[in-house]
């Protein structure tokens, strides 16, 4: 998984940087945005050794946990406390292309798993 994600990191920070000429604080929020929501959604893929959506369902209390905390670090980033925190407004394309690359990531998670699996 470390390469994939390595190969991810670099992507988003194209995408980023070159793609969308984003300044300190934008990559801040786009990265942030885009590492959280592949580091949480990542667990619903590697806690089983079956595709995510033929997998008996996880747990209530991890996917509400799970996702409650995704909610929570989107609301902190792209909500009214962002000033706070250092974050600012994204635009709809730039985050349009932060969950392209989130969706890829999970894609290629999925097959790295698999690959693994099959290697063991």
């Amino acid at each position: 998984m470390g390469i994939v994600s390595s190969v991810f990191d670099a992507a988003t920070f194209l995408i980023l940087l070159k793609g969308f000429g984003t300044d300190a604080a934008q990559f801040q929020t786009g990265w942030f945005l885009e590492s959280i929501a592949t580091q949480i959604l990542v667990i619903f893929l590697i806690r089983t050794r079956r595709l995510p959506w033929r997998a008996t369902p996880a747990h209530i209390a991890p996917t509400v946990t799970s996702l409650g905390a995704l909610a929570a670090a989107f609301f902190v980033a792209a909500g009214p406390l962002q000033t706070m925190f250092g974050y600012v407004p994204l635009s709809w394309p730039l985050m349009g292309a932060l969950a392209a690359v989130t969706v890829a990531y999970l894609v290629a998670a999925e097959a790295a798993k698999q690959f693994a699996i099959r290697g063991s």
